[in-house]
């Protein structure tokens, strides 16, 4: 076992955090306008934000005209067309503006990353929603045929990879790099729960289980410096949890699921409208993952320090 878990970090922990620094050029004014990270934010936004528009906008003007098993498979080319477009579009931007390979979405051990961090939310999962079942507040009223799985799967994958591209990947990065890993995580968890205040049914209680939550998402990040295991871990609660549990997803319940189940309960167990990421169980829970994870990523020195501090783990 401990041979396993050693094999496994390596290989998570396999992409160089010097191999993710930019090298940015400072010989004229333009480039140091580039060098600024708000400035690189930005810039990474703008080579991305086009392929994003388009595929919304084909969605609604061109694809929402078919119906039936159409709408579904060329809704399914549109969701992998955009996700292969932004991580091109992304590419260049890395090659153009901060003059390195985007090593953190490689395809080195994509497949056993994405997979890993799948796994790890349907463990999650399945103990939150087990504590439900045996205490009498999860009914499986009935079950639906796969067939109602296909849209839940695609836009959920897809959903996620843009949200880890934009709070993990671009600024994420280029915020630790400023302030370090530790204030990173704070800073980005705080904007990913101000993002989620305007879904339907949330609340304060909905934000701060948000917030704490999104801690385990950098902390993959952090140890992995890759998007591939933090995409798995998002992909795979949106989807379990609504897709196939049956329950709101972040307080929106828009897709027919695998089961349709009776909740019932306090709503700090069962997280009410907003979904089962907001009940206490899985802040816990996801917490819990995170401070495990995090020790992992201290000890194999993924940890940055602050721009100001000599000597920072780079």
């Amino acid at each position: 076992m401990t041979r396993l878990l050693t094999s496994l970090c390596n290989k998570l922990t396999s992409t160089q955090l010097c191999e993710l620094q930019p090298v940015l050029k400072t010989h004229t004014r333009i480039q140091r306008v580039f060098s600024f990270g708000a400035v690189r934010i930005l810039l990474a936004f703008i080579f991305i934000a086009p392929f994003i528009a388009a595929g919304n906008l084909i969605s609604i003007f061109v694809l929402d005209r078919f119906t039936g098993n159409t709408n579904l498979i060329l809704e399914a080319i549109r969701a992998i067309l955009i996700v292969v477009f932004v991580l091109i579009a992304y590419c260049y931007y890395c090659r153009k503006i901060e003059h390195r390979e985007a090593k953190e979405i490689s395809l080195k051990y994509s497949l056993q990353e994405w997979g890993w961090g799948f796994i790890l939310s349907l463990v999650m999962l399945s103990v939150i929603v087990g504590i439900l079942y045996a205490g009498g507040m999860y009914h499986i009223k009935e079950i639906s045929v796969i067939r109602v799985l296909y849209r839940a799967c695609y836009v959920f994958i897809a959903g996620a990879f843009l949200q880890e591209m934009i709070f993990r990947v671009i600024l994420f990065n280029i915020i630790e790099d400023f302030i370090g890993s530790w204030k990173a995580i704070i800073a980005i968890a705080i904007i990913f729960a101000m993002v989620h205040l305007g879904n339907a049914n949330s609340n304060y209680i909905s934000a701060i289980s948000q917030f704490l939550s999104d801690f385990l998402l950098s902390a993959v990040f952090i140890l992995t410096r890759r998007i591939w295991m933090v995409w798995g871990v998002h992909a795979g609660w949106n989807f379990i949890q609504d897709g196939i549990l049956g329950m709101p997803n972040s307080g929106i319940d828009s897709f027919p699921s695998l089961i349709k189940p009776i909740v019932t309960g306090p709503g700090w167990l069962t997280g009410g409208k907003f979904g089962i990421e907001s009940s206490l169980s899985s802040v816990i829970l996801n917490v819990a993952f995170a401070i495990l994870i995090l020790n992992v990523a201290y000890n194999y020195k993924r940890i940055v320090l602050p721009k100001w501090i000599k000597g920072r783990e780079i």
